[in-house]
């Protein structure tokens, strides 16, 4: 009995701290709001939602009301042109800034600017959607987001784009911002020339990156603090490189190092940076063998050298393919490219011979077996075929009555029917 009250009473008190709890989070609930020029801003304690509003530009004057809070959601409402330099920065001063909680940015189409590190650090962002009218995104803007996985782009934007949830420039000949929350590896595609400081600073995700030949210059720490790369290949057609281009990876991993050629300014540059690296002159060993109308492709790159591309094989050596494999519908002489990721390439030839079908009289193709079938349709042969028709139409006849014949007995049926049932009736009435 003693238990029973000793549990009631706890119940009652739990239920009483509840409702306690829920009276105080309503008693805190509020609105806080502020103004910086034509620009005001109000932040719900409930929703954790900061909304915008006016025109002109955002600043971070609004931290200093809110330090004390957690922002999760913004909300930037149509007037606002531009999000100002380290507007929702997160310090690295502080344990916890108000800024460091946000999940998600709703842009509008009136922003045509966004500053320099305005995102920076911002852990708890997952993605980023830039409207139309930016044309203009300052250095930093949205690295270290280690939530960050995809930065979208409006496709009527006519100074930037998106792939795969990479930010570059319209026509995709500079990388400027890989999310920092991507793992995995990453094949820059090919037509970027530049690699924007700070392309791929803070992904401690990604494990691995191949640089195209079309790439000439390496921004300012662009792969600071990449801890999972272990090395990379930078091919002979990069000429500038910054002197923190791979800080990050240097002091991160101590099996870090660089692949390059010998006559490339690369290795200048590791040289000059105190930075290991590993010479790669030599071209892969490659054997080819024919099976049916397939060549088959093994190609291995010589020991200690930097790797096969993950697009390494071509039979034009323009047009490359991460297959092993090419399909052939013609006899003669094939010649095969591979490439290793520093752009050593080798090629063989291979001279293919593919069956053809045989004309000779004496045999047949599928199309002659066709056209003979047809014929044996017109001839004694054919009329084998004819006859089994018949037959089948005859077994047919045999399953499916013929109505007509049972009609005359049909009606006489039903007429003995209703005078028996005529007869019984008058018999019972008369009984």
């Amino acid at each position: 009995m003693r238990k029973k009250i000793i549990m009631t009473i706890a119940i009652i008190v739990a239920m009483m701290m509840a409702q306690f709890s829920v009276f105080i989070n309503c008693a805190k609930a509020e609105t806080i709001t502020g103004s910086d020029g034509d620009v005001s801003w109000s932040f719900d304690t409930e929703t954790q939602t900061l909304t915008f509003s006016g025109s002109g530009e955002i600043t971070y004057s609004y931290k200093n009301q809110l330090k004390e809070f957690e922002i999760k959601h913004v909300l930037i409402n149509e007037g606002i042109t531009s999000i100002g330099d380290y507007a929702f920065l997160v310090s690295i001063f502080s344990d916890r800034t108000c800024t460091d909680t946000i999940e998600d940015v709703k842009i509008p189409n009136s922003v045509v600017s966004i500053g320099e590190s305005a995102f920076e650090r911002c852990k708890s962002l997952k993605k980023i959607e830039i409207p139309s009218r930016v044309d203009s995104i300052g250095k930093h803007a949205f690295i270290y987001c280690s939530g960050l996985t995809n930065i979208d782009v409006d496709e009527n934007n006519s100074k930037y784009c998106s792939v795969n949830g990479v930010l570059f420039n319209k026509d995709k000949s500079i990388l400027i911002c890989y999310p920092t929350g991507k793992i995995g590896s990453y094949q820059i595609p090919n037509g970027v020339t530049s690699i924007e400081d700070c392309a791929f600073a803070g992904c401690e995700g990604l494990t691995d990156v191949e640089v195209p030949d079309s790439v000439t210059s390496i921004g300012d720490v662009a792969f600071e603090w990449c801890s999972n790369i272990s090395s990379i290949a930078i091919p002979k057609s990069v000429t500038s490189m910054q002197t923190c281009s791979f800080v990050g990876g240097y002091y991160q991993n101590e099996n870090f190092k660089i692949y390059c050629k010998s006559d490339s300014a690369v290795k200048q540059y590791a040289e000059e940076n105190n930075i290991p690296y590993v010479v790669d002159d030599t071209a892969p060993m490659v054997n080819l063998t024919q099976d049916g109308n397939s060549i088959t492709v093994e190609a291995t790159d010589n020991e200690g050298g930097a790797g096969l591309s993950s697009k390494a094989y071509s039979l034009d050596g323009e047009n490359w393919q991460s297959s092993n494999k090419f399909e052939v519908t013609k006899s003669g002489t094939y010649t095969v490219y591979v490439k290793d990721r520093l752009y050593n390439i080798t090629n063989k030839t291979i001279d293919v011979t593919i069956s053809e079908p045989s004309d000779d009289k004496g045999g047949s193709t599928p199309e002659n077996q066709d056209n003979g079938n047809k014929k044996e349709s017109s001839d004694g042969q054919g009329q084998e075929n004819n006859v089994e028709t018949k037959s089948d139409d005859s077994q047919a006849k045999t399953k499916i009555p013929d109505t007509g014949a049972y009609f005359p007995i049909a009606i006489i049926a039903i007429a003995g029917a209703i005078s028996f049932i005529r007869y019984r009736k008058y018999k019972n009435n008369k009984i």
